[in-house]
């Protein structure tokens, strides 16, 4: 078992990192970054990209829609200020290709990227709700006087 998980899923132009900075945090970050003209890729560190911070409410609807139980999901974001859209759905009905976008970002996962994002996301889920919602002992106790 870790704290952290960190995984980047490539394509030609478009990227998506995944962060999960702490089992004990009910949050999940996701950032997508393209290709520029000349070439490089957009640096989150110089705060290039998109960042959307994702719940455990949303980690479970993007499952669902990996896992084929939802056909789409679409959700309203606001980080830092900032509104983004976010919609996740497959591109097809022969369900090969998983469309995520974020704002104006789109990635395209195939097989086996598609079944390690979700099989990444249900680990984490399960960590995050057995350590990040069960708060301290002490405040478990419940006093009877």
């Amino acid at each position: 078992m870790t704290d952290i998980h960190e995984i980047a899923f490539w394509e030609d132009k478009t990227a998506l990192i995944l962060r999960s900075s702490s089992r004990t945090l009910p949050y999940i970050f996701f950032t997508s970054i393209r290709k520029k003209e000349n070439g490089e890729w957009e640096k989150p560190s110089k705060k290039e990209g998109k960042v959307i911070k994702i719940d455990l409410k949303e980690i479970i609807c993007l499952l669902e829609v990996l896992q084929q139980e939802l056909e789409e999901w679409r959700g309203y974001h606001i980080y830092k200020q900032e509104s983004t859209e976010i919609y996740s759905h497959w591109q097809d009905k022969s369900k090969t290709v998983f469309v995520f976008e974020i704002g104006d970002y789109e990635i395209n996962l195939k097989f086996p990227d598609t079944k390690l994002l979700a099989l990444l996301l249900d680990h984490i889920l399960l960590e995050k709700i057995e350590y990040a919602t069960s708060g301290s002992t002490e405040s478990k106790i419940l006093n009877d006087d």
